[in-house]
C-alpha cells in the first residue's frame, strides 16, 4: 500500500473539514473475460464491505467495457455486492457513452453531472465524454457554469471529478485522450481555488501537486479496478482518500499483490523568477 499525505497552500478554508472518500474507477464490467477481471472484482468488493467511516463512494467512470444494455444490466448486479453504508455516486466514462450507452446510463444509473454539498464541502463531478470518442472534452458552457457554481463557495474545500486526465500521466504511452480544453479548464481550476480534481481513464495511480502561487490544486488519477488492460507494474488497485482539515492522505490500495505491490508518487514544486536585467543589456530573445 502506498500512503501520501499532502497539506494543501490555501488560507481560505473558514471551517474545519473531515471527509473520507473511497475512491474506485474503470471497472469495465463485461461479460468477457479479455477485458473485465471477475476475480479481481470479487476480491476488491470483500476488501472494501470490510472498510469503515467512508462518508462517500464515487465511480471515476467506466463502469461498463461497452456501454450496452446487457453490461448495465449486469454492472449493476455487481455492484450491488458493495454493502457500505453510503450509496455509490457515479461519474461518466467514455467506454459507458460509448453504442449510445449514455442514454442508458441516465436511465440506469442517474446523472451525468452531480452535486455533493454540506456547511464546509463541495463537489461537483462532470461528463467530459464524447460519444463514441476515447478522448473527451468539457465544453466552454460547463466550464462558465463549473466557474460560477465554485466561486459561489469561496470558503469551501472544493473537489471537481471527471473521467478523462486534466494532465499527461506518466506511464500511459502516446497522449491521445485527455480532455480537449484541458488548459481552459486548468484555468478555471485555478481561478476558483479548487483544491482536488479527481480524474481516471488511465488506468494508472498518479498524484500532481501543482501549485498556483497562491494556491495548491492536487490532481489525482485512480488506476484500474478490475480491467485487465493494465499499465506498467500496476495492477487493480482502488483508493481511500482522507481529508483532514487542510491535509489529504492518500492509500492506493493493491487488491491481488497485498505484500509485493510497490508504487512511488514521485512530486517536485519548482519555483521560478526572472532574472533581473542587467544596465544597458539588450534583450536577446521575445517572450509572447
Amino acid at each position: 500500500m502506498k500512503t501520501t499525505s499532502i497539506k494543501v497552500a490555501n488560507p481560505t478554508i473558514s471551517e474545519s473539514v473531515k471527509k473520507r472518500f473511497l475512491i474506485i474507477s474503470d471497472t469495465h464490467i463485461s461479460n468477457s473475460e479479455s477485458d473485465f477481471n471477475l476475480t479481481a472484482f470479487k476480491k476488491g468488493i470483500e476488501q472494501i464491505n470490510k472498510l469503515k467511516n467512508i462518508d462517500y463512494i464515487i465511480h471515476l467512470g467506466d463502469l461498463t467495457q461497452n456501454g450496452t444494455l446487457l453490461e448495465f444490466e449486469y454492472a449493476k448486479t455487481l455492484m450491488s455486492e458493495i454493502k457500505q453504508k453510503v450509496p455509490v455516486q457515479y461519474v461518466i466514462g467514455n467506454h459507458d457513452a460509448l453504442n449510445v450507452g449514455y442514454l442508458l446510463f441516465e436511465e440506469m444509473i442517474g446523472e451525468r453531472h452531480f452535486e455533493i454539498e454540506d456547511e464546509n464541502f463541495f463537489l461537483l463531478a462532470l461528463d467530459s465524454t464524447i460519444p463514441d470518442l476515447a478522448t473527451g472534452k468539457i465544453n466552454y458552457r460547463t466550464m462558465m457554469r463549473v466557474k460560477n457554481l465554485l466561486l459561489d463557495r469561496p470558503n469551501k474545500m472544493k473537489v471537481v471529478c471527471f473521467h478523462h486526465q486534466l494532465i499527461p500521466i506518466p506511464h500511459t504511452g502516446k497522449e491521445r485522450s485527455a480532455i480537449l480544453d484541458s488548459g481552459d479548464m486548468l484555468q478555471v481550476l485555478k481561478e476558483c481555488g479548487v483544491h482536488l480534481v479527481l480524474n481516471g481513464h488511465r488506468h494508472i495511480s498518479n498524484l500532481y501537486t501543482i501549485n498556483f502561487g497562491n494556491h495548491d490544486l492536487l490532481a489525482f488519477n485512480s488506476g484500474t479496478f478490475s480491467s485487465n488492460k493494465t499499465r506498467y507494474r500496476e495492477n487493480f488497485t482502488y483508493n481511500i482518500i482522507d481529508l483532514n482539515n487542510d491535509i489529504f492522505r492518500f492509500n492506493i490500495i493493491p487488491i491481488l499483490q497485498q505484500e509485493k505491490f510497490k508504487k512511488e508518487i514521485f512530486r517536485k514544486v519548482s519555483t521560478y523568477s526572472l532574472r533581473k536585467k542587467k544596465k544597458d543589456e539588450k534583450p536577446f530573445c521575445k517572450i509572447i
